[in-house]
C-alpha cells in the first residue's frame, strides 16, 4: 500500500478520450520526475496492475517524442517504505521527429539499448542499422554499425564495412572509415565552439579514440585523447563533496519545520576555473537553497574547465542534486555522507 501511495504523490491523474485512466509526470532528459518548470518532457503512462507500462513522452508543444514500455524501480528505506523511484525503459521503444515520422526503433533493457536498432531520416528514408552487443558478465554494450545510408538511399556501409558520416543539429560534421562496425583509421570534420569554427583530425582503433587534434582559423593546435573532458574540482568530485560536508549544517528554520527533500544546483565553469550561471535548479526551502549556494561559491577558482576536442569551453553544465534528511545525512550523486548536527546562529 505504501508503494501505491508514494507513486501517486508525484503524478497527475488524467483520462484519455476513451475513458482510460492515465498518469502524467513531468520529467527531465534523465527521466527524473521534476517540477513542471524544470521539465523537458511530459510522460503519460497507462495504468495497469503490473509493469512494464505503456507510455508516451511529449514535449511542451504537445508533440510526441517517444513511446513504448517503461518499468519502475523503487528504492526503500529500512522500514520498507518507498523513498524514491526511477523510470527504466524496458521493451520496444520508438522515437519520433517533430513531423511525427519515426526516428528510431529498438529494444531497451533497464535503460540500455540491446540488439538491433533501426534509424531513419526525417524524409522516412532508412539511415542506419546498429547492433548493441551485450558484453559478457559486465553487461556493457558494444555499439556496431551494421548498415549506413545517405539521405538519398545510397548505401555507404554494408555489413560493418565502408565509410560513414554524421551531421549534428548545430552544423558540426565528421566523416571516416568503418571496419567491423566500428570507427577505424582517420576521421576528419569540423565543429563550432565559442563563436569560432575548428577543423579536426582523429585516429581511431576498433572504435576507440587514440589521439586527435583540432586547429582554428589561425592554425592554433589543440591536442587531445578524449573528445570530451568535463569540468572537475582540483581534488576530484569526491574532494568537492568532502568540502561541502565539512561545512554543511541544517538551518534552524528548516529543521523546525521538518523540511526534507532535494535541492539541485546548476553551474558551468569558465576558462579560469570560476563559476558561470551558478543557480538553484530545484528549490526546496529558502535557507537550504541559500546555504548550498554559499558553500558551493567558496570553491570558485578551484575548478579545471571542460574541454571539447581539446578546446577550453564553458558549454558543459554541472548539476549537483543534494538530498537532505533530518536523520543527519545527505546524498550527492550517489555519495552518502553525514553533516554536522549544528544549528545556525
Amino acid at each position: 500500500m505504501k508503494r501505491v501511495l508514494y507513486f501517486f504523490i508525484f503524478m497527475t491523474l488524467v483520462q484519455s478520450s476513451s475513458g482510460q485512466e492515465l498518469l502524467k509526470f513531468f520529467i527531465n532528459r534523465r527521466q527524473n520526475v521534476v517540477d513542471s518548470s524544470l521539465s523537458d518532457l511530459i510522460r503519460v503512462i497507462e495504468i495497469s496492475q503490473k509493469g512494464p507500462y505503456e507510455f508516451a513522452d511529449y514535449n511542451h508543444d504537445q508533440i510526441l517524442v517517444r513511446s513504448g514500455t517503461v518499468d519502475i524501480d523503487y528504492n526503500y528505506d529500512g522500514e520498507e517504505e518507498v523513498t524514491d523511484y526511477e523510470f527504466l525503459l524496458d521493451g520496444e521503444i520508438t522515437t519520433y521527429y517533430p513531423n511525427s515520422s519515426k526516428a528510431s526503433l529498438g529494444n531497451f533493457k533497464k535503460n540500455k539499448k540491446t540488439g538491433l536498432f533501426t534509424e531513419w531520416y526525417e524524409n522516412d528514408a532508412i539511415r542506419a542499422v546498429i547492433n548493441y552487443e551485450v558484453m559478457g558478465w559486465t553487461n556493457q554494450r558494444k555499439k556496431k554499425l551494421v548498415d549506413f545510408y545517405d539521405s538519398t538511399g545510397v548505401q555507404l556501409v554494408t555489413n560493418g564495412i565502408g565509410e560513414s558520416y554524421k551531421v549534428y543539429d548545430n552544423g558540426d560534421y565528421e566523416r571516416g572509415p568503418i571496419e567491423e562496425g566500428r570507427r577505424h583509421g582517420e576521421w576528419t570534420g569540423y565543429f563550432y565552439l565559442n563563436d569560432q569554427s575548428y577543423d579536426f583530425k582523429e585516429l581511431y582503433d576498433d572504435g576507440k579514440l587514440v589521439s586527435g587534434y583540432s586547429y582554428d582559423t589561425l592554425d592554433n593546435i589543440y591536442k587531445y585523447d578524449k573528445k570530451i573532458t568535463r569540468p572537475y574540482y582540483k581534488t576530484g568530485m569526491r574532494g568537492f563533496f568532502d568540502l561541502l560536508n565539512s561545512q554543511l549544517y541544517y538551518p534552524k528554520d528548516a529543521r523546525k519545520q521538518k523540511i526534507e527533500g532535494e535541492v539541485s544546483i546548476k553551474f558551468s565553469i569558465d576558462e579560469n576555473g570560476y563559476f558561470e550561471n551558478l543557480e538553484i535548479q530545484k528549490s526546496l526551502f529558502p535557507s537550504l537553497d541559500q546555504l548550498l549556494l554559499q558553500l558551493v561559491k567558496k570553491s570558485g577558482g578551484d575548478w579545471t574547465p571542460g574541454r571539447y576536442r581539446g578546446v577550453v569551453t564553458s558549454k558543459f553544465t554541472q548539476v549537483i542534486p543534494v538530498k537532505f534528511d533530518l536523520n543527519g545525512e545527505f546524498r550527492m550523486n550517489g555519495y552518502k555522507q553525514f553533516y554536522y548536527q549544528k544549528d545556525d546562529e
